[in-house]
């Protein structure tokens, strides 16, 4: 059962159907137009290179980091041994960017960044997500396979966090060597990405803990070195080839950095009679994979769910890979009866004993869509209520306003019972007789 928050303020039944309606309200992606796919095509350019016409994207100075546009054809001409990578028949907006391997046995990269929409709270857990796909392999050396090269070192996206635009040290190909900002999150992309020309994208998540104040977000590749390997030609002749020997291209779609929750609240209804109630706080993490990183209960209770046997405040931690949520639950009990009880006779001669007929409920909890019909034996409506109060009723006239003549009449009722997160819905029919 999924839970619905109660506000310790009156109770209309306008405020239950809101109640109803919402639930917890999810927390806005920090990193503006992060949805390629979803940005307005206009015309088909070649790739706009280093990020323009991507409003708030930015690429690293130097850097052509390339912006592809939905539904529009790329073609490159000529013998490029990268062909392949820029080659795109595809339906969604993308950027695309590189890696380099080099022959002196460091890694470089092409960089991009973003500022988020608002600055990180210190200590605040954040959980990050991007899709990626990988275009191939491609080395520039005489008798090499262009897709695979066993002495390549891994790849891994890497992710930095800084107080406005990071400053970079970049080398004559325009790829950054050095990015002067906290590295994040690392994702080994390697074991987890097709290392061929692909369609397929994979999703990427991870998190981390803000030191605070950091509004600008910057990725590359990796930028490191690696122990000396030989490449992939037989003879290693580091003066006859470019610059790098490694090269590889990829696209990147649906970024989103999206802040935990520092504390849940809730007050969850205990029916009398029901033996427990549950809450489960996925819900409250919004397009966070909450499962993802680990989650657990610091008391020790087993699973992600909890259940309650009895009224009273809780406090608890959830804890999970990047940081803790504090838990408050209020469990409250109530009568979530929606069996009302309808009289079988009454006397209405002014006595100010019996003198209306109607049902009453005895539910701590609003009705709605509440339709109390009287017929006649002869199947005429005499009385019709739409709107429940326990005080009117049917007074023993006829619409015309006389008297209804004493004997046996039918009734019906439709009513719904808003009982949080399982409204009941009931129809009844019985009869009543009149005294007079």
């Amino acid at each position: 059962m999924m839970p619905i928050p109660l506000r310790r303020i009156p109770c209309g039944l306008l405020l239950w159907a809101a109640l109803l309606a919402a639930g917890p309200a999810a927390a806005q992606n920090l990193i503006p137009n992060a949805d390629f796919s979803a940005h307005e095509v206009v015309g088909c350019p070649l790739p706009f290179e280093s990020m323009a016409g991507l409003e708030d994207w930015y690429a690293i100075p130097g850097a052509t980091v390339d912006y592809f546009l939905m539904e529009c054809g790329y073609s490159v001409t000529g013998g490029t041994p990268a062909r392949d990578a820029f080659e795109y028949r595809q339906r969604e907006s993308f950027v695309g960017f590189w890696g380099l391997v080099r022959r002196d046995f460091t890694m470089a990269s092409e960089a991009f960044g973003v500022p988020l929409r608002a600055p990180l709270a210190p200590g605040r857990a954040y959980a990050f997500s991007i899709d990626l796909r990988h275009r191939g392999l491609f080395h520039a050396m005489e008798g090499v396979e262009g897709r695979y090269c066993p002495t390549d070192p891994p790849m891994a996206l890497q992710v930095y966090a800084s107080q406005g635009p990071a400053g970079t040290t970049l080398n004559s190909d325009g790829a950054a060597t050095a990015i002067e900002a906290p590295k994040v999150l690392d994702f080994n992309v390697y074991d987890s990405l097709d290392q061929r020309t692909s369609d397929a994208w994979t999703t990427f998540t991870g998190c981390f803990q803000a030191a605070g104040g950091e509004d600008h977000l910057t990725f590359s590749m990796t930028i490191d070195s690696f122990p000396p390997v030989a490449p992939c030609d037989e003879v290693y002749d580091p003066f006859a080839f470019d610059q790098w020997y490694g090269f590889q291209y990829f696209n990147a779609d649906n970024l989103q950095l999206l802040p935990f929750p520092e504390a849940i609240s809730d007050t969850l209804i205990l029916c009398t009679g029901q033996a427990e109630v549950a809450f489960d706080p996925t819900p409250y993490f919004g397009d966070i994979d909450l499962p993802a990183y680990a989650p657990r209960w610091r008391d020790g209770t087993q699973g992600l769910v909890r259940a309650y046997q009895q009224p009273g405040r809780y406090e608890q931690v959830l804890a999970y890979a990047c940081g803790q949520t504090r838990v408050t639950i209020e469990v409250v009990e109530k009568r979530c009866t929606n069996l009302p009880f309808v009289a079988t006779a009454f006397t209405p001669n002014g006595d100010g004993h019996n003198d209306r007929f109607s049902p009453v409920f005895s539910s701590d909890f609003p009705v709605t869509d509440y339709v109390f019909t009287v017929f006649d034996r002869w199947g005429r409506r005499v009385y019709q209520s739409r709107q429940y109060d326990p005080a009117l009723g049917w007074d023993g006239r006829r619409s015309d306003g006389k008297p209804a003549p004493g004997g046996s009449y039918a009734w019906t009722l439709r009513f719904q019972l808003l009982v949080p997160d399982r409204p009941l819905r009931q129809q009844s029919a019985g009869s009543v007789l009149l005294l007079r």
